[in-house]
């Protein structure tokens, strides 16, 4: 998980001092770099260096850039910045420049390591475990309820949540894929759009059919998106270090999914799925039933056995 240039930028100190100019705020830094002379430059990296040795007549679009200004710089350069639209700058007062790039990378290695330790940790709770194991435990850790769709909007997981009091929440959940009716009523392809050009979560709502917000994040594997995933403001109010944790959380899930590649066959998924509702009675009724045995075209048979196996 790399940290957005905003978020950098918050950790430095004396941050009263700055001047911010952000045309993408959105941008991953996955390392910094002091420039000079430079002959490439990398839309994830963050480069650092004195104004007076960049070239600003031929402001390079959509990067990353830490200067270290005089005061007659900053006054200069900051409308000439929000005039090019060009890019993610931050203007410091006169600093030392070793000891500014020394900080970033110490932000970008604590980021780092936080999200190794918090992974290997992660892994080896949910090992073997499934989607629906994952949804308990992001659950837990977003103290909200959480679901799981595929790229075709049919459920493969979410956690366990009767209170809530959201009819579009309820009804996928209920039903376990989006009818046509479903997706005229409740329009959530704008936030998934969203979700997708920023490369990362986002918090919105369904205006005045629904004003409860909700995180809406998509999962993908390498350049595919294989989910969608959403978080529902229900027990708690949201926070800016949730959007962090549901980019953490999809990364997981994508890793699960690459093992397991029985997520792939959303019909084999909703027949489980079924199947375990309706051992553990966790079902609304008989009509949502038989609308979902519809659904995925399940032939029951005249009889059924169901084996319990206890074990340690």
């Amino acid at each position: 998980m790399n940290l957005k240039f905003e978020q950098i930028i918050e950790k430095l100190e004396n941050r009263e001092h700055f001047v911010t100019v952000f045309s993408d705020g959105e941008q991953k830094i996955t390392s910094a770099r002091l420039f000079d002379n430079q002959q490439r430059w990398e839309k994830d990296l963050l480069y650092i260096g004195y104004a007076n040795q960049l070239d600003m007549d031929n402001l390079t679009e959509n990067r990353n850039f830490l200067l270290i200004c005089t005061y007659e710089e900053t006054s200069i350069l900051k409308k000439k910045l929000k005039d090019s639209k060009s890019g993610n700058w931050c203007l410091l007062p006169e600093v030392s420049l070793s000891v500014l790039f020394n900080r970033v990378q110490e932000i970008l290695s604590n980021s780092l390591a936080f999200v190794q330790s918090s992974a290997a940790l992660f892994n080896s709770i949910i090992q073997g475990r499934g989607l629906n194991y994952i949804m308990e435990i992001a659950s837990e850790l977003l103290g909200n309820p959480v679901m799981l769709g595929d790229n075709n909007h049919r459920l493969l997981a979410c956690s366990r949540c009767d209170d809530v009091d959201d009819n579009a929440w309820n009804e996928y959940r209920d039903t376990g894929y989006c009818t046509y009716e479903y997706t005229v009523k409740y329009d959530f392809k704008p936030w998934v759009e969203k979700s997708a050009r920023s490369k990362g979560p986002v918090i919105g709502n369904l205006g005045e059919i629904s004003r409860i917000n909700r995180i809406f994040a998509i999962v993908k594997i390498g350049d595919a998106i294989v989910g969608n995933l959403a978080v529902l403001e229900h027990k708690r109010p949201f926070t800016e270090k949730d959007l962090e944790v549901v980019a953490f959380i999809c990364d997981l899930i994508a890793a699960e999914m690459q093992k397991n590649h029985q997520y792939f066959n959303s019909r084999k998924v909703m027949f489980e799925n079924l199947i375990l509702d309706l051992l553990n009675g966790n079902h609304p009724g008989k009509e949502n039933i038989l609308e979902r045995i519809k659904y995925i075209k399940w032939r029951m048979p005249a009889k059924m056995y169901v084996l319990a196996i206890e074990y340690n």
